[in-house]
């Protein structure tokens, strides 16, 4: 890793390309995206990669994004990402996490021998053991969404992580220290609208996901016109319900959800917001746009590119030593 390089994060979904361009400052460079052909990606499965590479790779070679060398992060959909969390015992961390995969095997339901497994080590507060998330991928999906980027000589791809972790790190500015004002009942919600499908993640104070659920909310065309399908008012009841229904399993099992975080393209609108305010109560509802003030960047923009822009965040820290999941 160089240590004056600039950082890329990449977020690739069914519908796009998007990635945020950043200096080794972090300091943002440039927001890009390019569509993909419907039929290349689906459901978040890669089928054509070459297609969607091509599109990447010109961005690079038209100077559109212009750097000699980035590090780069790759966004891997949470609909396709697993997990499970467990409390270490005292002693080093490092030295359980052995028997911590062959208990979170237990609970994930894809073979970590043909999985790609990461590690999540929050830093403990004073007197406590931490809780360890541990993430698992399927191989051939990581690998698959490689190929759509590795072809790039200017980007070396360091990471690949799950959406959530990119998202929590570009929201940290704006979420202070959760681990110093949170009491351990208190949990951050985020909703994350986007075009197919609709990811809901709980964090605990440690910024650790105890739970997570992603869902698909509409077709990627309609099948007869061809054309992009607007989010309605029945897409917008199915939102809100998987919310509510999850605030209910969170709250007979004692946490507290003092504020709801908007994120993704769909939930910019005053028609989202309105449509979330009117179904979801007991708690305060906020758009990230309005949280977060980009420089030179519309609110827009900001739920668009929030999660490429917490990947291109990532950097290696110097020691080698990682306490965040990587799939690569």
């Amino acid at each position: 890793m160089k240590l004056f390089q600039d950082r890329i994060g990449i977020e690739i979904s069914d519908h796009h390309v998007r990635l945020a361009h950043l200096s080794s400052s972090l300091s943002l460079k440039g927001l890009h995206e390019v569509v993909i052909p419907h039929g290349d990606i689906i459901d978040d499965r890669v089928i054509n990669p070459k297609r969607a590479a091509d599109l990447v790779t010109e961005l690079f070679t038209s100077g559109k994004i212009a750097t000699k060398s980035a590090g780069a992060t790759l966004i891997i959909p949470e609909s396709r990402a697993f997990s499970a969390s467990f409390r270490a015992a005292e002693g080093r961390v490092e030295d359980q996490i052995p028997d911590l995969k062959k208990r979170a095997q237990q609970k994930i339901p894809i073979p970590f021998q043909k999985s790609s497994v990461g590690v999540y080590v929050p830093k403990p507060e004073r007197g406590e053991t931490p809780m360890v998330g541990l993430f698992a991928i399927q191989k051939e999906i990581v690998q698959a969404y490689e190929q759509i980027v590795i072809h790039n000589p200017q980007i070396t791809l360091e990471f690949a992580e799950p959406a959530h972790m990119s998202i929590y790190r570009a929201l940290l500015p704006v979420l202070g220290d959760p681990a110093k004002a949170y009491p351990e009942t208190q949990v951050d919600l985020l909703v994350d609208i986007g075009y197919r499908w609709i990811n809901i993640v709980v964090y605990n104070r440690h910024g650790l996901a105890i739970f997570s659920r992603s869902m698909a909310i509409r077709p990627h065309t309609d099948t007869g016109t061809g054309e992009l399908i607007q989010l309605d008012a029945d897409m917008l009841k199915s939102i809100t319900d998987a919310v509510n229904e999850t605030m209910t399993f969170l709250k007979k099992r004692k946490f507290t959800i003092p504020k709801l975080i908007l994120a993704g393209t769909e939930a910019s609108t005053e028609k989202t917001l309105a449509a979330c305010q009117g179904a979801i109560l007991d708690t305060d509802i906020e758009q990230v746009g309005a949280l977060m003030a980009l420089p030179d960047v519309e609110p827009q923009m900001t739920h668009k590119f929030l999660a490429a822009i917490g990947a291109g965040m990532r950097k290696k820290h110097r020691q080698g030593i990682e306490s965040e999941p990587n799939f690569l």
